[in-house]
């Protein structure tokens, strides 16, 4: 009998056998159930630890200087500053908003940072702290125009390029505060009552309440119907030579004038005086004076191309100053310096001995620098008495006559718009005076006497005739102002009777009273009518010494 082999089913659920045996199956479906399960698992660890991993987030700019977000449960934020350069000025943190301790200065650059410590369960993997950074710049607030024009009655405005939230003016030495609810561009100005129909308000704003106010702009206002105009220094002042003249209008300068600017003149002088035209802003234009341009006590007038309101006055095209005269004492030091007063000068500590050309002699014309006069040599005491620093007396006018025939002028005596200029010149050449200095004194104590002081010393002393009782030699100090070799003097005799003296070597000192030769058989004694009569051959020798300028004491 035979056996036949037992019939195998492939694919079947099996019984025996490796291949497709059910127990083997079920192995590897349990094995693939577990893996998907720690799939699972690691991914949802890994995607919760995404999601619930440390960080921060920050914005700046805008009403808040910075907003800062925290994610992470357990992150804390444990430091928060902004750095402007080398100085750093702490956050406070007001849920999540970030504001200064202090205000930061407008216009500055800012950074941000913040600090924020991690979870300990995190801090393994997300460090324990962590940073981030970010720069804002603070912004300025800027005008949009620095003139506003408003009708009478009403109240000017200020309008800004940008919204602002915080106003702040000074006018007539009051300063308001507004601080605005609502962001705005325009802000109105409420004056006093009875405020002129032109002026100047000092304006600071702030764009945001983290920042501090801007620098103070000046806005200038009109009141009225234009064209207008405010002049800066006012018409009529006085102003130094270096002083420059800003004219504000109400409207811009071309609508006015189109392409023309206005021009400027000097009083006597045929040439207009150097300097340039500027313009700041539409509205403005300023003329700054050249160095060495203007000169004390010139006047000078700005004409416009076309007739303009100026300060609330009458429709003009003509602006005019008086510039402000020169400063004694630096009058004085320049003299000193030329040797037509008996002083050295010395400069103070960092001030320079004399200007080193015309430009910087202009420049210090109406304010001396600092230093000391001391004497060349032991004056005496009657000419010491008349020495008066800083102040306009008969050694400085003495002085200024002397200079003043030197250079080629009129010997007027005093500060004038012709002399700083040639004091500038005579300055910057060290032109010395030729002359020396003189000084006369004449004694009526009998016998009357003359005395030549020339550079200190006293070189001719002669007897002298003054003035008789019924026309005496008036007492007092002048300074020589006309002088001949020779001439006939004319006049009339206390009898009423009239003279036609012929003199010679002739030097005019106070009205018609000179020193002067003339013959007479004595001398010592009063016998002119106000001269001082002396020998010829004395007079001639006295002559030389006594030019314009030249001081003589009567006493």
């Amino acid at each position: 009998m035979s056996i036949e082999a037992p019939e195998v089913i492939r694919g079947a659920p099996g019984r025996l056998g490796a291949h497709g045996a059910p127990g083997s199956a079920r192995r590897h479906r349990g094995w693939w159930y577990f893996g998907a399960f720690l799939l699972v698992i690691v991914g949802g660890g890994a995607l919760a630890m995404y999601l619930l991993r440390p960080s921060v987030s920050i914005s700046a700019g805008g009403p808040e200087l910075a907003t800062v977000s925290l994610r992470g449960p357990g992150t804390t934020l444990v430091a928060a500053g902004a750095h402007l350069g080398s100085k750093t000025v702490g956050l406070v943190d007001h849920g999540g908003v970030l504001q200064p301790s202090s205000p930061l200065p407008a216009g500055t650059a800012v950074s941000v940072t913040v600090t924020a410590r991690s979870p300990w369960w995190a801090s393994w993997w997300a460090g324990s702290r962590i940073t981030k950074t970010v720069s804002v710049d603070a912004p300025t607030a800027t005008f949009s125009a620095s003139v506003d024009e408003f009708p009478p009655g009403g109240s000017p405005s200020v309008h800004f390029a940008q919204p602002v939230r915080l106003v702040t003016w000074t006018y007539a030495g009051t300063t308001h505060t507004q601080q605005l609810t609502t962001p705005a561009t325009t802000v109105a100005l409420a004056l006093p009552s009875g405020h002129p129909a032109y002026g100047t308000v000092q304006i600071s704003a702030a764009r945001y309440q983290w920042e501090t106010l801007s620098a103070p702009a000046a806005l200038t206002f009109f009141q009225g119907t234009g064209p207008l105009v405010a002049a800066t220094p006012a018409p009529g002042a006085d102003p130094s030579p270096s002083t420059p003249i800003t004219l504000a209008f109400s409207r811009p300068v071309t609508s006015l004038f189109g392409r023309s600017l206005p021009t400027v003149s000097v009083a006597l002088l045929s040439t207009p005086p150097a300097g340039k035209w500027s313009s700041p802003d539409p509205y403005t234009l300023r003329f700054q004076p050249a160095a060495g341009a203007l000169w004390p006590g010139q006047n000078v007038q700005v004409h416009l191309p076309a007739s303009v309101r100026v300060n609330g006055g009458a429709p003009t095209t003509t602006l005019s100053y008086s510039l402000a005269q020169g400063s004694v004492a630096r009058l004085q030091q320049e003299l000193a310096a030329l040797n037509y007063l008996p002083f050295n000068w010395t400069p103070a500590a960092g001030q320079p001995a004399a200007p080193s050309n015309v430009d910087s002699a202009a420049a210090v014309a109406n304010s001396a620098p600092q230093g000391s006069f001391s004497w060349r040599w032991a004056p005496p005491s009657l000419l010491a008495a008349m020495w008066q620093p800083g102040q306009d007396g008969i050694l400085t006018q003495g002085a200024v006559k002397a200079f003043e025939h030197v250079s080629g002028l009129d010997p007027v005596g005093y500060a004038n718009p012709l002399l700083w200029p040639y004091l500038a010149q005579a300055l910057a050449a060290n032109k010395q005076n030729p002359n020396g200095y003189t000084w006369v004194d004449v004694s009526k104590t009998l016998p009357e006497t003359l005395t030549v002081w020339h550079n200190g010393q006293a070189v001719i002393t002669t007897p002298t005739n003054t003035g008789i009782p019924q026309d005496p030699t008036a007492d007092g100090t002048y300074a020589v102002y006309l002088r001949y070799t020779a001439q006939v003097m004319r006049g009339t005799n206390p009898d009423g009777s009239t003279y036609a003296d012929p003199v010679k070597w002739v030097s005019y000192f106070n009205g018609s009273d000179a020193i002067h030769g003339f013959v007479r058989a004595t001398y010592g004694s009063p016998q002119s009518l106000g001269c001082a009569e002396l020998p010829y051959a004395t007079a001639q020798q006295v002559y030389p010494l006594t030019p314009i300028g030249t001081l003589v004491t009567v006493h």
